[in-house]
């Protein structure tokens, strides 16, 4: 069973503020999940009935759009938590899905013990709720980036981003485990743009690329080729 003193579930915004019998109240209910990478952890449209901690690992949230395309949503890091909308008081289904990226491990709760640990802890729904509105004012940002902005700045943004999400600090600059197919779906535009711009800035040595990877070694050489707009708006 976790335990209080493990590192990334104290970190939890989920767990903060909680007295040291509360804590303790809400790790006794908890469940402790293993997923291999590329697993689905949550499945969109399906019953949420669990939320969970990821504690070890990554993952990041999905959805499957009506015709059938997947789009990346968002990085999730040890301590962030999902499937918060388990702790509803009318039982929905989840609205996107959750695929981990590595090796992950979770810490879950059923809908029925959550609920009750929220009615006698309240800083527990307080959290919930302050978790949730950050996601929200997360999904309004991106909104308002895909429709003002251009292709080269939404993929400089999503970049450097990731670099502060998932980043890899390696010799020359900063290691990012990502394919085109990733960054397209998440910047909403073509594979064949994303390639486009990134041979771009690999020429200005902004950024180094290999396979399923890349290697950013200049933040500032990036925003350089942007206020320099020679890029036409596509997509």
């Amino acid at each position: 069973m976790p335990t209080k003193g493990s590192h990334n579930v104290v970190q939890s915004r989920l767990l903060d503020r909680l007295s040291d019998v509360e804590l303790k109240s809400v790790l006794a209910k908890a469940s402790e999940l293993r997923f291999h990478r590329n697993s689905v952890a949550v499945n969109q449209g399906h019953p949420a009935d669990r939320l969970f901690i990821l504690t070890q690992g990554r993952a990041r949230f999905f959805v499957v759009t009506q015709d059938g395309r997947k789009i990346i949503l968002r990085w999730i890091l040890p301590g962030d938590v999902f499937g918060a909308a388990a702790i509803s008081c009318k039982l929905s289904p989840y609205i996107v899905g959750v695929e981990t990226v590595q090796n992950s491990t979770v810490l879950s709760w059923s809908r029925a013990s959550i609920r009750d640990l929220a009615a006698g802890f309240p800083q527990l729904l307080e959290n919930v709720i302050s978790i949730s509105e950050d996601y929200l004012h997360w999904y309004v940002s991106a909104y308002e980036i895909l429709t003002r902005q251009s292709a080269e700045q939404r993929l400089a943004r999503l970049l450097i981003g990731l670099t502060e999400q998932i980043g890899e600090p390696v010799s020359g600059g900063i290691r990012l485990d990502v394919r085109n197919e990733e960054l397209a779906n998440a910047a909403n535009m073509t594979v064949f743009t994303v390639s486009r711009i990134l041979k771009t800035w690999q020429h200005c040595r902004a950024l180094s690329k290999a396979r399923n990877s890349l290697v950013l070694h200049s933040k500032r050489l990036l925003l350089a080729t942007l206020r320099h707009d020679n890029f036409p708006q596509t997509d």
